[in-house]
């Protein structure tokens, strides 16, 4: 896709650079008008445009430094005179510095400019009298719960997005479905995971280097070193088998192969399930066209004993 340079109409890949601040205030500086950007068809420059923005912009900027001011005879100074411009002019080869993040704009070799961190500021006595790391912490979870609502039904703080898919799931509710399999979802969230996992044409797979196990996430990868590879501490530990885990999560999956407390019956071939999720993926992928239960059929308390 090819779009035209706001100065000299020619043709160019769309780079979009009046979105940086720096360089638009040099091509305000310039043109001495606001530029009102609407549309990213107005934001594109070309290369030669470019040089000649910065180019007129070293040279004002010289003036100012050198030019005496237009009121000057108000403070007692007198005007410039010819030669001393044309002495200007002649002079005008001088580098002006430029923000480095304009040079990064203009040249991609420059090496990129590290952004100053804000201080945060602490307000109350109590923030004031924190350690770094306990602020740190209480800032995070202060940030956090900006962006979360309380559920009115079990009382959890879920994040503003993810609300929908909490309440359909006390409700029962599963909206969104699968174009591919028809597999059904609380929300939108884990119905575009299982496309990506299930259905995607093109599945990057990340290989364990230890155990050869492969993932579709980079994050699943990282989770498996973590808990299987680091050697980190597994200070989780079942107690009814005595096994140890990295993660609590894990452990509350580990416990349920214990209680078997919402263990779940396949009512075609009684295969029995943990979750609901692997009950429905067994239906599709064992028995299809059959179908999938609203109210599964738990296992009689008679039967876990």
């Amino acid at each position: 896709m090819s779009v035209e340079c706001r100065i000299c109409d020619t043709e160019i890949e769309p780079n979009c650079v009046l979105k940086n601040r720096f360089f638009l205030e040099m091509y305000q500086d310039v043109i001495c008008k606001w530029v009102n950007l609407t549309g990213s068809s107005s934001l594109n420059l070309c290369q030669s445009c470019m040089v000649e923005v910065i180019g007129f912009y070293k040279f004002k900027q010289l003036s100012r430094r050198n030019v005496p001011k237009a009121n000057a005879a108000d403070d007692g100074e007198q005007d410039a005179t010819p030669n001393e411009l044309q002495s200007l002019l002649d002079g005008c080869k001088e580098s002006a510095a430029l923000p480095p993040e304009v040079l990064q704009w203009v040249d991609p070799h420059v090496e990129p400019v590290v952004p100053i961190k804000r201080k945060i500021q602490r307000k109350t006595a109590e923030e004031k009298a924190m350690a770094p790391e306990e602020y740190k912490k209480y800032y995070c979870r202060k940030m956090w719960d900006k962006h979360r609502r309380v559920c009115t039904i079990c009382g959890k703080k879920i994040p503003n997005k993810q609300m929908e898919g909490h309440m359909n799931k006390h409700k029962k509710l599963e909206p969104y479905s699968c174009t591919h399999c028809g597999m059904t979802f609380h929300c939108q969230l884990n119905m575009r995971g299982h496309i990506q996992r299930m259905h995607s044409e093109v599945q990057k797979l990340f290989s364990c280097q230890i155990c050869d196990r492969t993932f579709r996430k980079s994050v699943n990868l990282r989770n498996h070193m973590r808990a299987l590879h680091s050697g980190d501490r597994r200070d989780f530990v079942c107690t009814i088998c005595g096994k140890a885990f990295a993660w609590k999560s894990v452990l509350k999956v580990h416990q349920k192969t214990h209680t078997r407390e919402v263990a779940y019956r396949c009512h075609v071939c009684s295969q029995e399930f943990v979750y609901r999720q692997l009950y429905k993926l067994h239906m599709h992928k064992k028995h299809p066209g059959q179908p999938v239960l609203d109210k599964l059929q738990k296992k009689d308390p008679e039967e876990l004993s």
